[in-house]
């Protein structure tokens, strides 16, 4: 079958329907007003064919054919006939819409065939020779090409760093013991982006100072609960008060900078963190370090992203890139070897030169001749 990567979005956009029965109204109009029409509006006379009901087919089943349309192409063979099985098309969709739906699929099947017939008949007028549609052809071909050797490359480190030895699952675990911590918390928090009664907004050097005082009475052991209570009542903010209680925390589920709160004994409290919306104190009250079983799929993961950097880092040795900084509009430079690759470093570029990513652009865009050429012969501007 021929390789329709290129032409996909045309096959995603095109119409399915080719008529509709609007064309048949006036006519059943007319006959209604006549005597003996039926009651419902329905001409007399007239019998409904039932709609097709769709059946699984066998996957050597043929699924269209076409006569008169040879592929691959051969212009010079006066008849063909080409015969698409269900297998076929399936294989055609799993590569170009894969996770369709099976009515997705029938319509792709559709919009294919037609494409195959144009895509003939285009052969043997020999468009192919239109010095724009040759360029669009190289151009088009080219950039596919490079999106199947890139996603092949990244697909194959993928694989290659797939699976994680569990001695080096282990070896982590012992060297990295402190980030799988979790423990029980008490936390106090001070707003500092909201308002009192009356519309005036909190001042932080007062925010500032209850927090210093809330602290030194946390370190002589004050309830938390009290505490926030007192906090909240002179800075004059309303109530629910904010939980104190954080059970079952892991240091992870913490901002970064707090995370330093289980670098404390139990017991201790923290310094007064500055968070973006309030000042926070923690007092870590228990702690322990998740067993080897629950956090190993976490190291695993992690291991793979490292070594996915690491196979990335040894294959762009060898390649250099300088950006333009003016042209990108951006201070930073961007990675040449993103590390989720086709997923986010080649995604925004896969769109097809020539060809709008949007698909209500592409179907508006059908009837505009190709980019720096003239019309093409039998067509019009």
């Amino acid at each position: 079958m021929r390789i329709v990567v290129l032409f996909a979005g045309a096959l995603l956009c095109a119409p399915v329907v080719g008529q509709t029965a609007s064309a048949g109204a006036p006519l059943q109009d007319r006959m209604a007003s006549l005597p003996g029409a039926q009651s419902n509006g329905r001409p007399m006379g007239v019998i409904e064919k039932p709609l097709p009901t769709y059946q699984e087919v066998p996957s050597d089943a043929p699924v269209v054919t076409l006569d008169g349309v040879c592929d691959p192409p051969a212009p010079a063979v006066k008849t063909c006939k080409t015969v698409v099985t269900r297998g076929e098309m399936d294989n055609l969709a799993d590569m170009l819409i894969p996770g369709a739906s099976p009515d997705a699929r029938r319509q792709f099947a559709v919009r294919y065939a037609r494409l195959l017939a144009a895509s003939s008949v285009a052969e043997h007028q020999h468009l192919e020779k239109n010095p724009a549609v040759a360029n669009v052809l190289r151009t088009q071909t080219k950039f596919v090409r490079m999106q199947v050797l890139a996603g092949a490359f990244y697909h194959q480190i993928d694989q290659q760093a797939a699976t994680i030895p569990m001695t080096d699952i282990r070896k982590y675990y012992e060297e990295h013991g402190s980030d799988f911590a979790q423990g029980d918390l008490r936390r106090l928090s001070l707003p500092t982006t909201t308002r009192v009664p009356g519309g005036k907004a909190l001042d932080l050097k007062l925010v500032k100072a209850k927090a210093e005082e809330l602290r030194a009475r946390a370190v002589s052991g004050d309830d938390f609960e009290l505490l926030q209570e007192s906090a909240y009542k002179d800075l004059g903010q309303p109530v629910p008060l904010p939980p104190t209680k954080m059970a079952n925390i892991s240091r992870t589920d913490l901002p970064q900078d707090q995370q330093k709160a289980f670098d404390l004994q139990p017991g201790e409290v923290s310094e007064v963190f500055d968070s973006f919306s309030g000042l926070v104190i923690l007092k870590l009250e228990s702690k322990r370090t998740k067993p080897l079983e629950a956090v190993q799929p976490e190291i695993s993961s992690i291991l793979q992203r490292l070594r996915v950097h690491e196979e990335l880092q040894q294959a762009s040795q060898g390649i250099q890139a300088q950006f333009n900084p003016s042209f990108l509009g951006s201070a930073s430079v961007p990675d040449l070897f993103p590390p989720l690759g086709l997923s986010q470093g080649l995604h925004q570029a896969s769109a097809i030169p020539g060809m709008p990513s949007n698909p209500r652009t592409r179907m508006s865009s059908r009837r505009r001749p190709l980019p720096g050429s003239a019309a093409l012969p039998g067509t019009s501007r």
